[in-house]
């Protein structure tokens, strides 16, 4: 069967298709539409879905739909990259306009299995370092690792990730995970920094998440923190004329 332009348009269209698609999950598209191709002739038209814009390579083997609706975004293809990545983190609280300087790179937690053992003794309660930055043509993605309760039991599924198709961390969780990862000496991350916006964050969630994740305390001595630094003549928000 020749494949015609129309035919590749419709298949990405379909609201079913993946937004985030590797080149096997292409194949088993443009077969449930009858279309059979040899595999130079398939690999002739990623080349040409490329060229023409409608996939969006993240790295080999792995593609944006560009034509989903609405518009696909490079943290959509997280768990891809790293399976079970949340995003979270920066690229959260930069996204809602909390952070004074927006990141551009995906940052993601993953969860550390809770059977991972060192020795005798169970270290699913520590986070370890970053467990890495990957470079792809759709950007940059980040993974820091949490505890697995951390991730999995620290509240209502509604609390912790956004009602969206993959999984984003709501703006109070992902302030807690960064606010975790830089109280852990397991990390490399510091703390949040204070001329963070708290304003969009719901308050009521940040202390009931806090509470479930144990930073309870963590939470209040960073707030009375960030109480002084806004208070202080220094601070750019309490300068005469800011």
């Amino acid at each position: 069967m020749t494949l015609q332009v129309d035919r590749v348009l419709q298949i990405l269209r379909d609201p079913d298709c993946p937004r985030v698609l590797t080149t096997g999950e292409l194949g088993q598209w443009f077969a449930m539409a009858n279309i059979v191709l040899s595999e130079a002739t398939f690999k002739r038209w990623l080349a040409r879905m490329r060229s023409a814009g409608l996939i969006k390579p993240v790295r080999r083997g792995l593609y944006l739909n560009a034509l989903a609706q609405p518009p696909v975004q490079p943290d959509e293809a997280a768990s891809h990259i790293c399976r079970g990545a949340i995003v979270s983190l920066q690229k959260v609280l930069g996204d809602i306009g909390a952070l004074n300087n927006f990141t551009s790179w995906v940052t993601c937690v993953v969860a550390l299995p809770p059977e991972k053992r060192q020795g005798a003794q169970p270290t699913y309660g520590f986070a370890r370092a970053s467990t890495g930055k990957v470079e792809t043509q759709a950007g940059v993605f980040t993974f820091q690792a949490l505890p697995f309760d951390l991730i999995h039991r620290a509240g209502s599924l509604d609390d912790c990730l956004e009602p969206l198709s993959y999984q984003r961390a709501t703006p109070e969780k992902a302030f807690l995970d960064w606010l975790y990862l830089g109280t852990t000496p397991r990390s490399h991350m510091t703390l949040p920094p204070y001329d963070i916006d708290l304003k969009p964050l719901n308050r009521s969630r940040l202390q009931h998440l806090a509470s479930g994740m144990g930073l309870s305390k963590p939470l209040e001595q960073w707030i009375a923190g960030k109480t002084a630094f806004d208070r202080a003549p220094g601070t750019r928000r309490n300068a005469p004329g800011a």
